[in-house]
């Protein structure tokens, strides 16, 4: 606000006359330039808390970014984990399954050769007794 603007404003509210060379208008002048001072000040301020802001949230930006990463390596190598113990499981339960088959077969393997065997002495004695009727 000029100094004109300002003489007439106090006349007009307070029915006070002031003088360019008044004090009051030393202190106006004092107070404007206080407040440009302020106002810079305020502005470096200002723009020093945005860098620290934007130094602040990129720090940020990269703990999370990292610790994302930590998670995911964490959740893949537990997936792993998770997959081979199935796996082993899986092959243990198929290990299993065939020992077992194995041991049928050779249970049924035995079971035939018995009645092999049992078949042979049966025709053996079939065969001596159809000598004997034709011999006798």
């Amino acid at each position: 606000m000029d100094a004109d603007t300002l003489i007439a404003e106090i006349a007009t509210r307070h029915g006070v006359a002031v003088s360019r060379d008044d004090p009051v208008m030393i202190l106006t002048t004092l107070n404007e330039l206080l407040l440009e001072d302020n106002a810079k000040a305020q502005a470096g301020l200002l723009a020093q808390f945005k860098g620290e802001m934007g130094a602040i949230a990129d720090k940020w930006t990269q703990d999370s970014k990292a610790q994302a990463q930590a998670v995911l390596t964490r959740a893949v190598e537990a997936s792993r984990e998770a997959v081979a113990m199935s796996a082993q499981a899986e092959f243990e339960n198929i290990a299993a399954s065939t020992r077992h088959e194995i041991a049928r077969l050779q249970a049924v393997e035995h079971q035939m050769k018995w009645m092999l065997a049992v078949n042979v002495v049966a025709s053996l004695i079939t065969f001596a007794a159809a000598c004997m009727v034709l011999l006798g």
